[in-house]
């Protein structure tokens, strides 16, 4: 073989290997195949990335009751066509940075934007921490997902979400709550109205306070994680917490010993929530997708979750000696004092949401009426408004 004829060979070697190269598809997660009358073609497709973020760990109610479960399903649904990146814990913001974070582009996704911690920006944020009677975490969260969903006007033609999200330019979808949140000591019984006077409680927002204030006793700012201490120590008297929620804390193993049953100061909500900007910029199968998910595991197992662990506190806090104290089987003016409270609580909130320009009594009235639509209830002068 002369020279010439191997040179031909090995110039017609290199061109094949760069065509088979050339010829290698590029990383992609989906394939779509389509059949022509004269070729098969594939069509390679690239997924889409958000960041996802939550203040919370991976094992906390809300996340593994709700927000995994929806960045599990929504992969799946999508067949691949978005990805989440899953920051818990914090990592890429504080708890209260979190929704100034998401509007810097620090993230795409927050699990869960909550609004009540800026009541300033958010001034009907505070709905589901009015006090209420008899509506578990079921009914509430039904409550708040017909309150975001309803097309009542409340104020210049708009309704609560367009108020609470859309004018923040924010796109949200209800999150379970948490609660109810329960009037619980380290032992002290309240059986006489006198038992309010000097009771130092902890409380978690401005509702809480309120109340707590007009039944005579203290309210104090502790954090979740110090709670066990400042109640083992005496330097707080009792809390105002959601009883499933007492197992990440540890309240159930005989810190507390004494609880209030039937009487809700509350409920903690949140949403999956995204800047409008990033909204738009998902495709609409996709947005349809994350929109379905999002209703289709609220309840279950988004609040079966809460359910499960609050069976686990219930048990943990009777096995430790705990007391539970039905609300209606209180004594006769302990009950008034509350009822009393929880009515005032209602109408402070709405004089103060008025005075900073917000419908406080239109949507109080509607809050109401969900709550009562889910079987619960509320002060008697708060049913006549």
């Amino acid at each position: 073989m002369n020279k010439k004829l191997l040179l031909a060979l090995g110039i017609i070697a290199i061109l094949l290997s760069g065509l088979v190269a050339g010829c290698s598809p590029p990383e992609a997660i989906t394939s779509t195949v389509t059949t022509t009358s004269t070729a098969t073609v594939t069509e390679t497709v690239k997924p889409l990335v958000l960041i996802a973020q939550s203040h919370a760990g991976t094992t906390h109610g809300w996340n593994a009751g709700f927000h995994v479960p929806w960045l599990d399903e929504v992969e799946r649904r999508s067949e691949g066509k978005v990805q989440f990146q899953r920051f818990w814990s914090g990592e890429l913001a504080g708890q209260l940075q979190e929704i100034d974070a998401l509007e810097q582009g620090n993230f795409d996704i927050l699990l869960p934007l909550i609004t009540v911690w800026d009541p300033g920006r958010f001034p009907l944020s505070e709905l589901p921490w009015l006090p209420v009677t008899n509506v578990d975490v079921q009914g509430a969260t039904r409550a708040y997902k017909k309150l975001c969903d309803s097309t009542v006007a409340l104020q210049d033609g708009k309704s609560y979400y367009e108020l609470e999200f859309t004018d923040e330019n924010l796109r949200c979808f209800a999150s379970p709550c948490i609660g109810p949140y329960t009037l619980a000591t380290a032992g002290k019984e309240i059986s006489k109205p006198e038992d309010f006077g000097g009771l130092i409680v902890r409380a978690a927002a401005r509702c809480q306070r309120l109340c707590l204030e007009s039944m005579g006793a203290t309210p104090v700012l502790i954090g979740s994680q110090e709670l066990y201490d400042a109640l083992a120590r005496g330097t707080a008297d009792g809390v105002l917490f959601s009883i499933a929620d007492w197992t990440s804390w540890n309240l159930h193993d005989g810190v507390l010993q004494w609880a209030i049953d039937g009487a809700a100061f509350g409920y903690c909500q949140g949403a999956l929530g995204m800047t409008e900007e990033t909204w738009q910029s998902i495709p609409a199968d996709i947005q349809k997708i994350m929109e379905d998910t999002a209703s289709d595991l609220l309840l279950s197992p988004g609040c079966d979750e809460w359910d499960t662990r609050d069976g686990i506190a219930r048990a943990g806090f009777l096995d430790n000696g705990g007391e539970f104290v039905e609300y209606n089987d209180l004594d006769p003016a302990v009950k008034q004092v509350m009822e009393d409270a929880m009515a005032q609580t209602w109408l402070d909130w709405i004089d103060a949401v008025t005075a900073d320009g917000a419908p406080g009594l239109e949507a109080a009235k509607l809050w109401r009426d969900l709550i009562m639509e889910e079987g619960g209830d509320v002060p008697e002068v708060i049913r006549n408004l």
